[in-house]
């Protein structure tokens, strides 16, 4: 029985050691044989080391979860980039386009003139963009960067009753001089 003894009390001693739980220690301490507690405890130690060795790696659809949101995360940001970029050049645009058409009728003598510089600058813009909307037409810059006259599709603008492609600048002489806006000396 002595031969026994140092075997069962190196399995029982070494238990805690090797990280066991209450229950792993409890099958341990019911098994009688020696050599079979020997391999009962080997094998706790090597399903141990492979549940440690697999807790440090996450699980692969936790981990593809994860990169999928980040993919989103990555997609909306780009998506809300793009969008502000788009609208910074419409701005640009529009202030571009703005500022074109104000140097059209800046130098014209109007009715306007001896009204504050606002007024007279919002009313003149009010009756053209009227106009610009009743011809379905709008001011632009075509590729090469020049201020021209188009109709909404894109297409070069034509007088109706001349059947000629007016420029920007006819088209707003045309306007304020059928709007009796232009002062003759």
């Amino acid at each position: 029985m002595r031969a026994w003894t140092p075997r069962r009390t190196f399995v029982t001693a070494n238990c805690a050691e090797f990280g066991l739980s209450e229950q792993d220690k409890t099958e341990l301490a019911l098994e009688q044989s020696s050599y079979k507690r020997a391999t009962a405890l080997a094998k706790k130690i090597k399903q141990l080391t492979e549940l440690k060795a697999n807790s440090d790696k996450p699980d692969k659809a936790a981990i593809q979860k994860q990169i999928d949101d980040l993919h989103n995360q990555l997609r909306l940001e780009k998506e809300r980039a793009d969008h502000a970029e788009k609208d910074f050049a419409q701005k640009e645009k529009n202030l571009r386009v703005d500022y074109k058409t104000d140097s059209l009728y800046s130098d014209v003598k109007t009715i306007y003139d001896t009204l504050d510089p606002e007024i007279k600058h919002t009313s003149i813009r009010t009756i053209l963009n009227k106009n610009l909307q009743d011809n379905n037409a709008k001011f632009d810059f075509d590729e090469n960067g020049n201020f021209v006259l188009l109709k909404k599709d894109g297409t070069n603008y034509y007088d109706g009753d001349k059947n000629q492609q007016l420029n920007p600048k006819q088209f707003v002489e045309q306007i304020l001089s059928r709007n009796k806006l232009i002062i003759t000396t």
